[in-house]
């Protein structure tokens, strides 16, 4: 059984037929459950679309802003009168050096290229280092295997 908000789809048909055939008269209280419904849903929707409506003038304003640019300011947030656009402020973010305790004073380009160098040859050392452990455990299973071999033949009185 579908219900909204607590009314059966069959109580809204019987108001909305009792309504058509009789007037405004109303039954078991369905009259003020059916406009608390709709007012709800109406408010809902009148919220939903101030919000999309709000949603889009801020992104046109930021649009607007990207577009112009926007003014630099000192470390009290004060305009220095020199606008600077989003590629410049996009370079300086990938290019400025870090400053202050604990900093490599590197770029943020510079430690995503060190990083991926990094991260490369990684990938290419571990992979030399895997056959470099293979090929000496080879060596050494067949060293321990002869030292094993003459060890068993010097105990058991076998010669070579």
């Amino acid at each position: 059984m579908v219900t909204i908000d607590g009314i059966t789809g069959e109580q809204l048909i019987d108001a909305i037929a009792e309504r058509l055939l009789y007037g405004s008269e109303y039954r078991d209280g369905i009259d003020e459950r059916i406009d608390a419904a709709v007012k709800s849903r109406v408010a809902k929707l009148a919220l939903a679309g101030v919000e999309a409506a709000i949603r889009d003038g801020v992104a046109n304003e930021v649009r607007a802003v990207i577009a112009s640019g926007w003014p630099t300011t000192n470390s009290y947030g004060e305009p220095t009168g020199k606008v600077t656009t989003l590629k410049e402020r996009i370079v300086a973010v990938l290019t400025e050096r870090g400053s202050g305790y604990g900093s490599k004073n590197e770029s943020l380009v510079e430690k995503l290229v060190r990083e991926a160098v990094a991260g490369e040859l990684g990938k290419a050392l571990k992979a030399e280092m895997e056959r470099a452990q293979a090929e000496i455990r080879a060596s050494v299973d067949g060293l321990v295997k002869e030292r094993l071999a003459e060890t068993l033949r010097a105990a058991l009185g076998l010669g070579r």
